[in-house]
Order: structure tokens, then sequence, then C-alpha cells
């Protein structure tokens, strides 16, 4: 392929030419951008007409005519066609590095013999390998230039030649670090040396072998660069230490499927950690000297049984051995067989908590613990050896796991989705990824790729599999007949709930996260919304019951991006729940003491949406304040026709279509203005709102909503802002109302204005006029008048002492104030009394605007 065919097929002609003339409706002119070749200099008729769908142009008034968006590029900056192609590519595929950023440095290092003397010394390399591979110096560090198959330059590495400090190696700047194979001289060659870093390869090079290094750390491998190897005699070098021997024995197993030999050479060398470069500058080595060697080597062909299996089936031939023969050494022995097993086809992961995983070829990653499951299970596949109910079992389970603890590498985990520095990682099914980022998407390795990224896939039927589609409009418009249309609720609602859910990419990147609450009477789509929910994220339904124990309910939300619980009523809301449900909200942890230990803990995250349904709303405040309502109304909103037997096939069928569109809104419009830091500038422009703690989500939202107005406006708003607005007003709205009806403040104080001449011993008077009603009281005196209420009421006091209730009426002052009460606070004689206030005429007003509504 080349580089022109590259570029033509990963960009898109039709957003290109829209940054150039604006939006381009299909089947008109516009304005030909070369003026200086039509009469009169202009084009006055617009004539000129571009083929999205080919990327050519063609002018019917001058006659201009290109075929492909980087001659017409060329043309229209006035540069050459190589200057127009690197431009483009650098936008459209991968940034690209200019000449200039590499040359200086080389030339600089050419002119300074004293540096060219030490980098002689100290890596063996002369002067030709210099110029041949544009090696410079940067005042500082020696920069290697790393070039992609078009000799266009990717990235320049820079190597901390004299240990001034820092890191070893570093990239040019951030977002240029992608591994690659450098250099690119083996692709012609049909015998090839594989070595642990760049400068080891030129050296090799530059002694007659043809070698090869990832620009990365030792276990980085790609399973495309194996795919370059068919056919050729390849050998493994690794430095001598575990990391390296380790990183070289998945790099055997993966070439080993391509190539036509492939050997893993350990250098006969003294020191741990001695590489290459070390053998040919202290030991004498040379190009001989490995092939003779390699004799006493470790020898792999292409075939499916490898040396790590076949010792697995010699030393594990019988069970009825280990009866015989169980002392330690045996054990041992059988031990480092399965080890070896393991390692040849897999890896072990751990994650900051310490959680061990293990990533095996075309296998979903597996959590690592010593109970029954899918580790287990996989392991007494492997040998019926690892038994736990025997010691000779245990014995072999806990030299395999503590060694994997040792040598195991720490990875970034999350549960089927990520989103960290710029790039969204989604679980694409088995042992894949889908790693998307603002310029491009492919697919990669889970675990086995350079950001070390592993994640989880609770349930199969969420892996997405279809990288984003430019064909949005066909997944959002089975995203508004299969799951829109079919939610019993209001149009801005429906939205509301799309963009939520849209965010659930980013909800390890946003902390406090709003939770949603759908309200209805019985028998109104509450579960069924629900359950269309599930299906869309899921692929499944999985609905949650309210009668879960806390303990389960945790687990869960660990374990499942989205949590829904259905039917939970006030009368379910124990304690534990009630506060499940705000560190969900908040984004918090909770500890527990581990089992069986003393001082143990186990932390428990939460980061999960939470979506609960029911009849009547929260009834506590610090709910009521953390969550977005949304009523449903199946009579007025509800869906004629509506058959849960035939959206339900149809919306899993078309699942994969609806996240591709959702993701390439995400890639193409979303991810962009994150990383701009669109977040911040959103939230300043919000106002005063009852949401406010979720400000950063609900900027979230505002991104992915305008994503979407692009493709499906909401027609009776002007702007996606207006909608937002509508959220906000609404959604502040509700949180009053709901306050105003469950605030213990505010109901004691009411109902104590009203039913004072019922209290007999009452401490407190109150002065009640034709438009006013006042009292002055201490917190004292009040709460006292309050359990007196109490009592008559039947019902138990909230508030346990003075402190208490004074600290509940200052949490509650603007609630007062919005239903009437006036409070301030004087001194009489000295003495500091509260003064509450109630215009009477205000109050009346209120009452017919709340009926009137």
């Amino acid at each position: 392929m080349t580089a022109l065919k590259k570029l033509l097929t990963a960009m898109d002609a039709g957003d290109f030419y829209a940054s150039v003339f604006g939006p381009i409706t299909s089947g008109k002119n516009v304005k030909c951008p070369f003026p200086e070749s039509h009469k009169d200099g202009e084009d006055g008729t617009p004539s000129f007409r571009v083929f999205a769908d080919t990327g050519g142009t063609y002018c019917h008034g001058c006659g201009y005519k290109s075929t492909n968006p980087v001659y017409f590029w060329a043309d229209y900056k006035k540069l050459k066609f190589d200057v127009a192609l690197r431009q483009l590519y650098s936008k459209f595929v991968e940034p690209i590095i200019s000449p200039a950023e590499y040359k200086v440095p080389h030339e600089r290092l050419l002119a300074n013999g004293l540096i060219l003397k030490r980098l002689k010394q100290l890596r063996g390399l002369n002067a030709d390998t210099v110029r041949k591979y544009k090696l410079g110096y940067d005042n500082r560090r020696l920069t290697i230039p790393i070039f992609n198959e078009f000799s266009m330059c990717v990235n320049i590495r820079r190597y901390d030649l004299f240990k001034t400090g820092g890191p070893k190696m570093v990239s040019w700047k951030e977002g240029f670090g992608r591994p690659r194979l450098y250099p690119l001289d083996y692709i012609s060659s049909s015998d090839v040396f594989v070595t642990e870093g760049e400068l080891d390869a030129l050296l090799g090079i530059q002694e007659g072998m043809m070698c090869v290094s990832p620009s990365g750390g030792s276990q980085t491998w790609d399973e495309a660069w194996s795919r370059t190897m068919k056919g050729k005699v390849v050998r493994v070098i690794p430095d001598n230490d575990r990391p390296g021997i380790a990183g070289a024995e998945k790099r055997v197993a993966s070439i080993s499927k391509y190539a036509k030999e492939c050997y893993l050479h350990r250098l006969p060398v003294e020191k741990e950690g001695e590489d290459l470069t070390d053998w040919i500058l202290k030991y004498g080595g040379d190009r001989k000297k490995i092939l003779k060697d390699l004799r006493g080597a470790l020898k792999t062909l292409n075939s499916e049984t490898s040396k790590a299996a076949q010792a697995l089936f010699d030393v594990l031939d019988s069970v009825e051995g280990v009866k015989k023969n169980v002392s330690e050494e045996n054990l041992v022995k059988r031990s480092e067989a399965i080890w070896e097993d393991l390692m040849a086809g897999g890896a072990f992961f751990r994650n900051a908590e310490g959680t061990l995983f293990y990533v095996r070829e075309g296998t979903t990653a597996m959590k690592v613990t010593n109970s029954l499951g899918q580790f287990m299970s996989f392991l007494s596949s492997r040998s019926p050896l690892v038994n736990q109910s025997s010691s000779t079992g245990r014995f072999i389970y806990t030299h395999i796991i503590n060694k994997a603890y040792a040598q195991s590498e720490l990875s970034k985990t999350g549960v089927w989705s990520m989103y960290d520095g710029g790039k969204l990682y989604i679980h694409a099914g088995s042992d894949k990824l889908l790693r998307i980022d603002e310029k491009s998407s492919e697919i990669i390795k889970n675990a086995v790729n350079p950001e070390r990224v592993l994640l989880e896939l609770p349930v199969p039927t969420m892996a997405v599999s279809s990288p984003p589609d430019r064909r949005v409009n066909e997944g959002l418009t089975s995203l508004r007949e299969l799951f829109m249309d079919n939610l019993s609720m209001q149009e801005e609602n429906r939205y509301l709930l799309v963009c939520w859910l849209s965010c659930i990419f980013f909800r390890d990147y946003v902390k406090p996260k709003p939770l949603v609450r759908l309200l209805a009477k019985t028998a109104s789509g509450k579960s069924t919304s629900s359950k269309l929910l599930s299906l869309l994220l899921y692929g499944e339904e999985l609905l949650s019951h309210s009668a879960s124990t806390i303990a389960a309910t945790y687990e869960m939300s660990n374990r499942y991006p989205l949590l829904i619980l259905d039917n939970l009523e006030t009368r379910n809301m124990t304690p534990p729940l009630e506060d499940f449900l705000l560190v969900a909200a908040t984004g918090g942890m909770k500890a527990k003491r581990q089992l069986s230990t003393d001082v143990g803990l186990v932390i428990q995250q939460t980061s999960s949406l939470i979506l609960t349904n029911g009849i009547e709303p929260f009834n506590r405040h610090e709910l009521i304040d953390r969550t977005l309502e949304i009523d449903l109304d199946l009579e007025k909103y509800g869906r004629r026709g509506f058959q849960e037997g035939k959206i339900i096939p149809k919306l899993k069928a078309e699942r994969q279509k609806i996240m591709s569109s959702i993701l390439y809104l995400i890639h193409r419009y979303v991810i962009p203005r994150i990383k701009k830091g669109e977040i911040s500038r959103i939230m300043q422009e919000f106002g005063q709102h009852g949401k406010t703690r979720f400000n950063e989500y609900l900027a979230l939202m505002s991104i992915v909503l305008d994503a979407f107005w692009g493709y499906m406006p909401l027609r009776e708003y002007d702007r996606p802002h207006d909608l937002v607005n509508f959220w906000l007003d609404s959604q502040t709205r509700a949180e009053q109302k709901q306050d105003e009806g469950t605030n213990d403040v505010l109901y004691f104080i009411s109902t104590f204005a009203e039913r004072h001449d019922q209290l007999l011993g009452a401490i407190i008077r109150i002065n009640k006029e034709e438009d006013k009603l006042e009292f002055k009281c201490t917190t004292r005196e009040l709460l006292s008048d309050f359990r007196v209420l109490a009592k008559i009421l039947g019902i138990k006091c909230p508030w346990q002492n003075e402190n208490h209730l004074g600290t509940r009426i200052a949490d509650s002052e603007e609630m007062l104030a919005r239903a009437g009460w006036k409070k301030s606070r004087i001194v009489v004689n000295g003495r500091a009394y509260l003064r509450f206030e109630l215009n009477l005429v205000r109050k009346e007003k209120n009452n017919g605007n709340r009926s009137k509504a």
C-alpha cells in the first residue's frame, strides 16, 4: 500500500472538503477556490462541484479537475504534491515530524568529533551508521529518528547516552510514542535477528546481522509485526534478565505462527542485564558466534506443540506418578513445567490494587483466584495436578501464583471500557480491545499492548466488535426507532437519557455522576424502559431487584458499568442502600476488612452509573439533590402498537450498528473537545441550578448532545444549548418541589404554625396578624415544642439534640425562603433568638400557583 492509498482510505473526503468550504449539500455547487482561472477574476455563479464519494472535484466554469483531495490541496495551497501529501497524512493518518527536526541534530552530531568518539566507545556505532540512520545529538541526548514504511519520520527517540538523569529513553513529544519496529530494513531480508533496543539493533546491523527492535519495553510486541516475519528465519535475542527473557518467550510464541523457523537465543554473557551490545563489545561476539551457539539454544518450529507444552506432557504424563514420588524437588519440577506452559501462550498482569490477571491468546482476561472460576477451570484443564483438595495441588498452585506476582507486569485495569490520556479503550471480545482517539481507531491486544490496558468483560454480548462507522445515520436511525421512540417519556428526556448513557464511556474520567430515576405509576413503562436501556448497553437483560443484598449490589456496581435497580421504592430504602447510592453518585469508595485477617483491607470503588425506577421520588434530600428525575406517562408518550416481542430481537440485532455510530460521534466530536478543555468552559456557562455538583458530567453530556445534534436535532429547539437549559430548569424545579415535600424542618415549622393552638404546654408563642405570622425562640425551645408536636402526630422527632436541629435549620434556609418563611437572628437582653416570619399573602399566592400547575 502506498502512502497516498493509506491516506485516502483513512480520511473522510466529505469532512475534508467541509473544512475548506463549510457544510456542503449533496448535488449543489460551491464557489470555485481558483478565481484567477475565471473571467473577471471570480466565479459569479457557484460552479465548483465536490464529489464526496470519490474525493474528486470539477469546476464547470474554469474546467479545473482533481481526482482526490491531495491533488486539490496541492493546487489550492500551491504546494508540491509530496508536501501536500505529508500535510494531509499528518492530519488524517498519524502525526509526522518535519525533516528539519532530525536533520539539525544529525548535522550537529557529525560535526562533533568528541561525541562521535564517545558514541563509538559506549555503543560501538561508527560514523557510517550515524549517517545511514540519521542519528543526531540535541546537546543532551542522542536522537534516533523513527521512520514509517513511507520514509516519513513519525517519532524521534531520545537516548540518555551520558546518563545525565531521567528516563533512559523518551519519545519526541506526547502522541508520538506508539511502539514500532525499527529499523525497517529487515522487510527485504529472509534472515532476521530481533533484539531488545534500537541501538542494539543498529550495532547488530553494523556487525552483519539484519536486526530489528520494537521501539518500546521488553514486553512490547504486536501480532501484526509477527505477520511481517512470514517465511523468514527469525532469531530472538533478549537481554540477560527476567523481563527480557519473558518478553522474548512471548515473541517467539507469536512469531512461530508465521516464520519459517524461529529461535530463542540467550547470549552467553556473565552479568544480569547485559545485552547484545555488551556481548559484541565485551565478549567479542559476532554473527558467526551466534549461529554457532544456536546449536544448543531453544528451537521453536512453526507447529502447535511448543517446548513448554511438550515439557508439560513429559512431566505430567501420569497423575499416578505423583502418588509415588512427592518430593519437593519433583513438585517444583512439575510446577515449573506448568508455569512454562502458561507463559508459552499467555502472561500474568496485576493492577494497582494487587489483583492478578492471566491473559492468553484467544481468551478473555481471567481474574486469578484459588476458588472455582474461569482461571481455576482453565488451569485444571491444562493439568489435573492443580487440585486444591490435595496438598500437592495446593503446593503447585502456590508456587505458580508466587512466581506470577513476582514477574507480572503492572497494568491499568477497568471493566468493559476505559478513557485514559485522550484514548478510549473498549472490550472487543475475546482478547481484543478497540482503541479510539480523535484521529484513529484500531483493534489491539488486551493487556499485551503498549499502554498496558487490561479490561474485563462482564457480559460477552457487551463486546463492541465494530469500529466507529462513518455511516452514522443508519445506526442513529435504529437508535431512534428501536430505543428512543419506545421510551414512554417526554422527548426532551429521551435525549437526556441517551446523552447520560453515552457518557458511560467516560465514567472513570468524571467521578461525580448523577443518579437517574424513572418515575411512574404501576404499568406505565418503568421496567420496559429499564429493560431497553439494559439491552442497548449489555445486549441482554440485566436488571437487579431491590431485594438484592447490599454486598451483592456493591459487587455488581464494581463489575458492571451500569446498575439498574428495578422497582426500588421508599419502603426498600434501607440506610445501607441509601449510603450505597450516595457513594455511587459521588464516585467514592467503601472499605471493608478482608476476611480472615486482622489488618487487611478491601477497597470497593463504585464507578458505575446507577438507574432506578419506582412509583414515588426519593424522600431524602441528599439523594434528591443527586438524582435526575424522569417522569414516564404511557398514555401520553407511549408508542402505539409497541410489541416487546418484536422490538427486543431487533434491538439486539442492531446493537452493534448503534454502538458503532455512537462511538464514531465520540471519536469525531467528543474526544477532541475534551482534549481542548471545553468541559471547563461549558461548566462556567451553566449558571446557578439545582444540580451544580454534577456540572462536569452535565458538561460532558452537553458535548455529547452537540455531537448528536448534527444528525438528529430536536426541531422544537434552535440550539442544543436551549435543550440543556431545559434539562437544568426542569430538574431544578423537580428538586425544589420534592425537597419542599420531604424536608423535615419545613414540615415541622409549617405544621407547628398551623396546629400551635392544639399544643398544650407549648413554650413558644406565635403572633398572627392578617398578613403575617411570626415567632421567636431559641433552638432549645423550638426542639422542645417539636417533640410535643411529634407525639401528637404519632411520629418520631427527627432531631436528637438542639445542635442537630440548628444544623438542619441552617441547611434548609433556602428551602424555607422558597416556601415564604424568613429566618433571621436577633438579640434581646443579651440573649440570641431565632425569628421566623411567614408572609401569609405570599403563601396564599404560592399555593394558588401550585394548584394551577
